[in-house]
């Protein structure tokens, strides 16, 4: 059975390149068959921030990739408002308050913008080496499902707009265990190189996909 690009989906349904018929992950076409899967384990509102945790299984706790070794993140997670953001900051200056109340306020718009939404993440088959000093991370592109919707009613509580961080999580680090804060996509767009070709085959091979 063929689709309207003429691959064939009962290959890729089977874990098999639909192009050549090369078991998945491809290292000639680079395609992976996994299906978005919600991996929502519910939004966590702290002070001024947002993130939501999320479970990603069967990753193997160290690989050995790129030259280096690398330790998995002991959780994951997708931040939708970091303390980069400074909410806090931003309700101090539009509300007039103390800098005590300006976290309450933040925190009290963070729960009234997310009620009733309902998060749906879906990983991306796009990987990311980021790089500062002499910290390092390997990071996965995501969708979230609501996360326009959350941000549209903060904005409408604050009065101003409020940058949208781009969507990923964290999944191993340097041997160092330090993560690397990605709040813009300027700052995404500085720090991180895409990893496609032979490395996202060595990557995928390491991690058992």
């Amino acid at each position: 059975m063929s689709d309207q690009t003429g691959k064939d989906t009962n290959l890729a349904e089977a874990g098999f390149c639909p192009q050549c018929g090369n078991k998945m992950p491809c290292a000639k076409h680079g395609v992976d068959t996994q299906k978005p899967v919600d991996l929502n384990k519910g939004l966590d509102i702290e002070g001024a921030g947002a993130l939501i945790k999320i479970e990603i299984p069967n990753l193997p706790e160290s690989i050995d990739a790129f030259g280096k070794k690398w330790t998995k993140k002991p959780e994951f997670h997708v931040t939708l408002v970091g303390f980069a953001a400074k909410l806090d900051k931003v309700c101090k200056e539009r509300f007039g308050v103390s800098n005590s109340e300006a976290k309450t306020k933040a925190q009290e718009i963070l729960q009234q913008a997310a009620e009733g939404v309902q998060f749906s993440v879906a990983l991306k088959d796009e990987y990311k080496l980021v790089e500062r000093g002499e910290d390092r991370t390997v990071i996965q592109l995501c969708d979230v499902v609501g996360m326009e919707e959350f941000f549209q009613t903060i904005e409408k509580l604050v009065g101003v707009a409020v940058e949208r961080p781009p969507s990923h999580t964290t999944l191993y680090t340097g041997e160092n265990g330090q993560a690397i804060g990605l709040p813009t996509q300027a700052k995404l767009d500085e720090l991180a190189k895409p990893l496609d070709g032979e490395k996202l085959v060595e990557l995928k091979t390491q991690m058992g996909k």
